[in-house]
């Protein structure tokens, strides 16, 4: 009787087994997640020469200025789920951190294995709020993100400048969307944008050691205001306002513009020659000058010789 009841018994055990196989091999057998993972994050800027009179950044630059302002919202809304805070570089470390190391954020995880993660939209820009109305003043509105889902999802980043207030330092900002603890485990990526257009001005060899370029006047009025709109994938600019003169620039200098095609303007430069008994004259001719290309650089090779003036613009466009 003893036997038949461990026989019975195992039987009964067995059957229970097999049934948990079978559950098991009908559902999501994803691994659900046990404990939260810490959200990090990465970032990326494209390289391009610094510059002295507006500091404009790539990714060593970005780096060394040290922090950024970062919120991240429940995807496609406006609800923070990490309210607007400083993202501090620690060197030490190599990594990115939130306020300096002293807080701590994590993904959201799914209860179950049908659950799917919840995702995150990242919006960061750079300088970040406590430095913004000091480094980049010409920020006079924004920058501000929204999103909406209806009647079909939409991300926008706005803001407004005037470019006559100071540049000491360029704006940028990044935005990385759909983001949770399974395809970004490793990191956030965010990718800073210049909204911006540069330009900048170099002298070439031909022109020889003993010339020395004293100002380059832009002739013509530019835009100083204009409002700026991002979708996600298309910058624009709209609202061009406040047309006055350019103002003097000098060799190896990076300016920020508002992007626009201004088209045929006089370049005028003044120049000494030691060469020539310290004879110092202005030089001019005509440059198109189209700088209607957000994010790019546009730079002007200047060559001169007696009475002649060369502005090479064969390559004189990249894009950051």
């Amino acid at each position: 009787m003893k036997r038949h009841y461990y026989i019975i018994k195992g039987i009964v055990l067995l059957v229970a087994m097999l049934l948990a196989a079978c559950s098991s091999s009908d559902s999501d057998d994803s691994p659900v997640a046990t404990s939260q993972n810490e959200i990090h994050l990465t970032t990326n800027v494209t390289s391009m020469p610094s510059g002295t009179r507006t500091m404009t950044y790539d990714d060593a630059g970005l780096k060394s200025e040290g922090s950024f302002t970062c919120v991240a919202y429940e995807a496609n809304t406006t609800t923070p789920y990490i309210s607007t805070t400083t993202v501090d570089w620690n060197s030490t470390n190599s990594r990115w951190e939130f306020n300096g190391g002293a807080s701590h954020y994590y993904w959201p995880i799914p209860s179950s294995n049908v659950e799917p993660w919840r995702s995150l939209d990242f919006f960061a820009y750079v300088p970040s709020d406590e430095n913004l109305a000091t480094d980049a003043p010409y920020i006079t509105t924004g920058p501000t993100y929204n999103a909406t889902s209806t009647p079909s999802v939409s991300h926008t980043v706005t803001f407004s400048c005037d470019m006559r207030k100071t540049a000491t330092k360029e704006f940028m900002f990044g935005v990385t969307l759909n983001q949770n603890g399974e395809n970004s485990a490793a990191g956030v990526p965010l990718q800073f944008l210049h909204p911006f257009a540069r330009i900048r001005f170099k002298l070439s060899d031909a022109s020889g050691t003993s010339v020395k370029i004293n100002s380059i006047t832009l002739g013509g009025t530019y835009y100083k205001t204009a409002d700026y709109s991002y979708d996600g994938s298309t910058p624009t600019w709209s609202n061009h306002d406040n047309l006055e003169a350019f103002g003097t620039c000098q060799l190896n200098t990076d300016y920020l513009v508002i992007p626009n095609n201004y088209g045929s303007r006089t370049l005028t430069v003044n120049a000494t020659w030691d060469e020539w008994s310290a004879v110092t004259r202005d030089i001019s001719t005509t440059v198109d000058f189209d700088w209607g290309s957000p994010g790019y650089s546009y730079t002007y090779e200047l060559t001169l010789k007696k009475y002649v003036l060369i502005v090479d613009t064969e390559k004189y466009t990249e894009q950051w």
